[in-house]
């Protein structure tokens, strides 16, 4: 079941393109406030898939700043639950999150991109952008939840 939070902005042609996850022995609460002060000189993964796709960032920058400017901007935060994030282009439109459920042992951070385009013209493009940049993209989100997640446990 999709979070009350990001479904707040979701269309209704809204399409799930991915999901990560990763469990953590951390509660809820630390493990939310890791996941968004992550930075990108921790991940050289990610700095190096930004910089190889001219996407600006800065070192020291964390994941909430990231997520806050440049094309990107912070849609909605039900802390320590969920943000939610959005980057708008002409006839598209992608939100993604970061969620944390408590579990028995912990907490699971999960992160999911949706997508919406406006046109059959703006899909076909973004399915051909979407085959191409998905793998760099789940590396991306992948290398954020574990840099969260050693965070989280120290």
């Amino acid at each position: 079941m999709e979070s009350a939070l990001i479904a707040q902005y979701l269309g209704p042609h809204a399409r799930r393109m991915s999901h990560y996850r990763v469990h953590t022995s951390a509660p809820a609460a630390r493990t939310y406030e890791a996941a968004l002060r992550v930075s990108l000189r921790d991940v050289p993964v990610v700095r190096l898939l930004f910089g190889l796709r001219g996407i600006p960032y800065r070192a020291d920058m964390t994941v909430r700043e990231f997520f806050s400017t440049g094309s990107f901007r912070i849609l909605g935060e039900d802390p320590p639950r969920e943000i939610v994030f959005a980057i708008e282009r002409a006839e598209m439109r992608a939100v993604g999150n970061f969620r944390v459920m408590t579990t028995p042992s912990g907490s699971v951070l999960s992160t999911d991109t949706w997508v919406e385009t406006d046109t059959s013209r703006a899909d076909r493009a973004f399915r051909l952008y979407w085959a191409v940049i998905a793998p760099f993209s789940g590396l991306i989100r992948r290398a954020l939840l574990h840099a969260a997640r050693r965070r989280a446990e120290r």
